[in-house]
């Protein structure tokens, strides 16, 4: 991206990255929880929309393949004709959010 710096160094002061290597409190505490929310298991749902004009649907298809060779189960959704500013494609991304917050909402429930 342009604007961001190559290294780390570049981007963190000397303390911010000191904060880094050795967190401490809310810090080391806040890093614990993010490394463990996936252990052992991540959540995979695939989204598509019949019709993209920008992607192939074949492509959700290969994925589910690709996965399901590898034990890991991957439900597909079709989020149907939804078109935003004549787009399907980007329809399909406005409609699938919105599942996918849901979706995630009620994975933090169990």
């Amino acid at each position: 991206m342009q604007g961001t710096p190559e290294t780390l160094d570049g981007l963190l002061t000397a303390h911010g990255r000191a904060l880094l290597a050795h967190p401490t409190g809310a810090l080391a505490e806040a890093l614990l929880t993010t490394d463990a929310v996936c252990t052992g298991w991540a959540p995979v749902g695939l989204y598509m929309a019949s019709g993209d004009e920008q992607a192939r649907t074949e492509n959700t298809a290969n994925c589910r393949s690709a996965l399901a060779a590898r034990g890991v189960s991957a439900p597909v959704t079709d989020v149907g004709a939804v078109d935003y500013h004549g787009s399907r494609h980007l329809g399909s991304n406005v409609a699938a959010t919105s599942r996918i917050v849901r979706w995630f909402g009620e994975l933090s429930r169990r």
